[in-house]
């Protein structure tokens, strides 16, 4: 099964998905025996709130308002009013059981919380960050049965109160269910930061082609793995003393992620029409440089201008957020419809963790900023699935590109090689054949006239001196027509004629052999060419087919047009040629055959390239040999 970056993109998903459900269950399991408090009452503190609780409403019954998790501070008109900033929440504890009991309350908004039971401080913790989502897991004994639980719980960012049912149940069940909540965002965030650092290491080397896309995508892993982590209520409360960090750390990672997510996008997708996508870049780096000094300068004035930070860095940021996913998604449904596929899996990915965080916007803004995402953490698995499927199709085209230019620069130092070859072949040809060819026909004839005295063995001598001094002279015109293919009589050729001539002349050899030639070759076939060198190469391919045949084989020649070119293919039954043998064809003093010289088909090469064609050979060891040869068509080709 052949995998695709699309498929390995799904698997890697629903391995994600798979894990983080598994995860989320852990919690979840064994929880036989947990109640709920569905409700409690809640007592709004008007004047004077602030971090230090004032005196304990012992005795008072006025003022108090029924409330539950869907109204956390009381009815529905009531809730959550944006200029409270402090309450007090009553609760009553059921009968517990015997043993070590807890109260757990997965979700309260609140920056400062004080706890006490009876009258007496049982938790008390006050944060100097911005970030006021807590869980809480008070111990409590059998003895605390029927008692009130008052809970005094401070903030300033519009938001307060429980916002999840309150469970009561054995210590050990829910201590594990307060430490497993939000571990699924943990170690997700943790997996993507590890996989960033191991991109970032591997970025000294990578070429610098690919930078420009796989710095942003760092980026935007390690960002997206730093909200997860930071985001996540388990490394407030089991890291409280680096609060203070990881609050600047998950309001930075998203100043950081937008800008780099829409140049990501610039880089690999594109700009869009009219080049919006750069322009929503510069905007967007700049608001989010500007919320990023805004965050340093809160911080180092002690949080002063929280309430003002909080208005830019959630409420408006929200905005730009909505802003920025229909944009690039808008975009890459654009670029998708053009047939860019990497536009389709971003425009996948990114429209999954579009809906997600979208949806947890409208809630969050619907809800009047109480809501806690959780939806987003898995659009965010599915869109880092993409991003690294977009880069992976990325690489490996660059890898096929480097591989095709790597077979293509191969081929061209064998031709080079072999252009360096034919030259001093040629060189060496056109100074020697001259040299040798006159002594050769001297001697000859000598030979010639001695043998019409001689006796008939000596005759029989003559005669056989007289036959090499013949191969040697076809040798050296061998050479000359190799060192000097220019054509003497260029005419046009019919191609039909010409072949039957030539099957008309090797027929006798091929029949000795015990085999056939057969052609294929229509009436209107014609090329320019010189009609001598033209039959001399191909006879030398075909008498190359018959010695390559047994006894029953055939030679099949077919000719035909194809656009402005004629194809004439040669193709043989015989013994076939091996692969590192068909490389060498055509290469000086290389052959096949036991006396050859290799010559011929050099020859060969050189005529047909004198045409201005082209031979190929393809041959398959016990199957046969075929040569492909095109010549440009005449072109008053079947006129």
């Amino acid at each position: 099964m052949k995998l695709t970056a699309r498929s390995i993109t799904t698997l890697l998903l629903l391995f994600c998905l798979f894990f983080g459900y598994v995860i989320s269950q852990i919690g979840a399991s064994n929880s036989s025996g947990i109640s709920a408090i569905d409700q409690w009452q809640v007592l709004p503190v008007m004047e004077a709130a602030s971090a230090s609780p004032p005196p304990l409403p012992t005795g008072q019954e006025q003022g108090w308002l029924q409330a539950d998790a869907d109204h956390p501070m009381g009815n529905e008109d009531s809730a959550n009013p944006e200029s409270l900033e402090a309450a007090w929440i009553r609760l009553k504890l059921p009968d517990l059981n015997d043993g070590k009991s807890a109260l757990f309350i997965q979700n309260v908004y609140a920056r400062s919380i004080h706890i006490y039971l009876e009258g007496v401080p049982v938790y008390d913790h006050t944060r100097d960050y911005n970030i006021d989502a807590n869980k809480l897991l008070i111990p409590l004994d059998q003895a605390d049965s029927g008692k009130s639980l008052l809970v005094y719980v401070y903030s300033s960012n519009g938001r307060l109160g429980i916002q999840s049912k309150v469970e009561i149940g054995d210590f050990s069940q829910l201590q594990r269910t307060y430490t497993t909540i939000d571990i699924t965002d943990f170690l997700i965030g943790c997996a993507l930061v590890f996989v960033a650092a191991i991109m970032l290491v591997c970025t000294f080397f990578t070429r610098d082609s690919h930078l420009s896309s796989w710095v942003p995508l760092c980026m935007i892993i390690l960002t997206l793995g730093l909200l997860l982590i930071t985001y996540s209520t388990a490394v407030y409360s089991l890291y409280d003393h680096y609060g203070q960090l990881f609050a600047g750390l998950l309001d930075r990672s998203l100043f950081v992620f937008l800008p780099a997510m829409t140049y990501f996008f610039l880089t690999v997708i594109g700009p869009g029409k009219y080049g919006i996508v750069r322009k929503w870049l510069y905007i967007q780096s700049t608001y989010s440089a500007f919320c990023f000094v805004f965050s340093i300068w809160n911080e180092i004035t002690e949080g002063r201008y929280d309430s003002l930070y909080y208005l830019f860095s959630v409420k408006i940021m929200g905005i730009f957020i909505l802003l920025e996913f229909a944009l690039l998604i808008a975009t890459a449904a654009g670029y998708m419809f053009k047939g860019n596929r990497n536009a389709m899996m971003l425009f996948i990915g990114f429209g999954l963790l579009g809906c997600a965080v979208t949806t947890d916007l409208i809630l969050f803004y619907t809800s009047n900023f109480t809501h806690r995402f959780v939806i987003w953490k898995w659009g965010i698995v599915a869109f880092v699935v993409s991003l690294v499927a977009i880069l992976g199709k990325q690489i490996a085209e660059h890898h096929e590109q480097v591989v095709k230019y790597s077979k293509e620069l191969e081929q061209f130092n064998n031709e080079l090689q072999r252009s360096d070859k034919m030259e001093i072949v040629s060189g060496l040809a056109a100074s020697v054949a001259h040299e040798v060819r006159n002594p050769l026909q001297v001697t000859r004839g000598f030979l010639q006239l001695l043998g019409q005295k001689a006796s008939e063995k000596e005759m029989a001598y003559m005669n056989l001196a007289i036959e090499e001094l013949d191969r040697a002279s076809n040798i050296i015109t061998d050479f000359l027509t190799f060192a000097k293919p220019e054509l003497d009589s260029v005419k046009r050729l019919h191609l039909s004629d010409e072949l039957r001539r030539i099957q008309g002349i090797l027929n006798p050899l091929a029949n000795l052999s015990g085999g056939k030639i057969i052609l294929e070759i229509p009436d209107d076939l014609y090329i320019r060419g010189d009609s001598s060198k033209f039959r001399q190469a191909i006879i030398n391919i075909v008498k190359n087919s018959i010695e390559a045949i047994k006894e029953h084989g055939q030679v099949h020649i077919l000719a035909y047009g194809e656009g402005d070119a004629v194809v004439i293919r040669i193709m043989d039954n015989g013994e076939g040629i091996k692969p590192e043998a068909l490389k060498k064809l055509g290469e000086p003093y290389y052959s096949n055959k036991t006396r050859g010289t290799g010559l011929g088909l050099m020859v060969t090469f050189r005529i047909i390239e004198a045409m201005r064609g082209t031979l190929t050979y393809s041959s398959e060891p016990g199957v046969g040999t075929e040569a492909v040869i095109r010549f440009p068509a005449d072109p008053e080709n079947g006129k």
